[in-house]
């Protein structure tokens, strides 16, 4: 008679689709949960911008989010990064529900966007009773989990080693083999990341390996850095709007690093940005360097820790001198705030997103 197996690992969502990931596992002692993310393949079938979801039972039903019983005597669950394809709706969780988040900071910042939310996206944050916890980097914690830091357009994102009662078992979370920054940024925010900690410890033997691959997996386009050099060098003559999410720290950071060195002033045109990027300054000195000379817009941004300020009219008094960021879904409210006639009609918007097929 064979012995008998212990941990059972069920993929509740994220197999053959992009994101939405949810894995359960099974141990003879604990039960654990990675990710529990929504899957936006379904979302848009159903829903709109004008049709929005009734409620949490609504999209369990629909398949969109995990469904009560994934979550039935659970010890923990974990969350690889924010984006919502993995870290999903937090108020679909059962009451007293432990949860580990890779940074209690930007979880915080991130958690009182959505708060006060008027549409679905309200159901982000967690009830007041779920307890939040960071987890522990590159150690085992109580459940036998170690983070492992993995290179992905949100920072920080790691993905976990569960070293189980007859198996071990690593799950990826998002992640790139390499970063879009530069070197001596890359090693800054990496010092050491999934691969080098594998080849240090040759001697941990992974029984089950579970892998996103998002950011491989299908065939895609993703513009080279060069690229984007060539494009905003043929535009210094105008005004540049950058539009990306508060969330891409990388391209945010890629973008402000490459605008600077072509001699535009860099304005940060959103309150999310100015939050999350005061954040990772606070925590990162190579970042706050970086940032210096940089301004946010007063006329959307009521506070900026590390930013100096400037107004609209200033910069329509010489438009051509700025590159502006702005969060990708609140562009229109940006560009209502200028006199378009002062504006050439060649003043690009130039509308970027990491993550593919998003």
């Amino acid at each position: 008679m064979g012995e008998k197996i212990m941990v059972n690992i069920k993929i509740i969502q994220g197999g053959r689709e992009i994101g939405g990931n949810c894995i359960r596992i099974e141990d003879k002692d604990r039960i654990l949960v990675f990710d529990q993310g929504i899957r936006f393949s379904i979302f848009r079938r159903f829903f709109t911008r004008n049709i929005e979801p009734l409620g949490i039972p609504e999209l369990r039903e629909l398949r969109i989010i995990p469904s009560e019983k994934v979550f039935e005597d659970i010890d923990s669950i974990y969350i690889t990064h924010f984006h919502l394809d993995h870290l999903g709706l937090l108020q679909n969780l059962p009451v007293k529900t432990k949860i580990k988040v890779p940074s209690i900071r930007i979880f915080n910042l991130f958690e009182k966007w959505f708060r006060f939310s008027s549409s679905w996206l309200k159901y982000v944050p967690p009830r007041y009773s779920i307890q939040i916890d960071e987890v522990s980097l590159m150690k085992s914690d109580e459940n036998n989990v170690m983070a492992i830091p993995v290179k992905h357009s949100v920072y920080p994102s790691y993905g976990y080693i569960y070293f189980g009662s007859d198996e071990t078992i690593f799950y990826t979370g998002d992640f790139r083999l390499t970063s879009i920054l530069d070197e001596q940024y890359d090693l800054k925010l990496y010092e050491s990341t999934m691969i080098e900690y594998f080849e240090d410890n040759r001697d941990i033997r992974i029984d089950s390996l579970i892998v996103e691959g998002t950011n491989f997996g299908q065939i895609t386009t993703p513009m080279d850095i060069r690229i984007i050099r060539t494009l905003i060098k043929n535009m210094l003559d105008e005004m540049i709007i950058i539009a990306v999410h508060p969330l891409e720290f990388e391209l945010i950071l890629l973008m402000i690093m490459e605008l600077k060195k072509l001699g535009k002033n860099i304005v940060i045109a959103c309150e999310r940005l100015a939050e999350i990027l005061d954040e990772y300054a606070k925590q990162l000195p190579e970042i706050q360097r970086e940032l210096e000379n940089t301004f946010i817009l007063i006329d959307m941004v009521t506070k900026g820790v590390i930013f100096n300020s400037i107004d609209v009219s200033s910069i329509e008094d010489d438009p051509s001198r700025y590159a502006i960021i702005v969060d990708i879904k609140r562009i229109i409210n940006y560009l209502r705030l200028f006199d378009i006639e002062k504006f050439s009609l060649g003043s690009p918007i130039i509308m970027l997103t990491s993550e593919p097929f998003e």
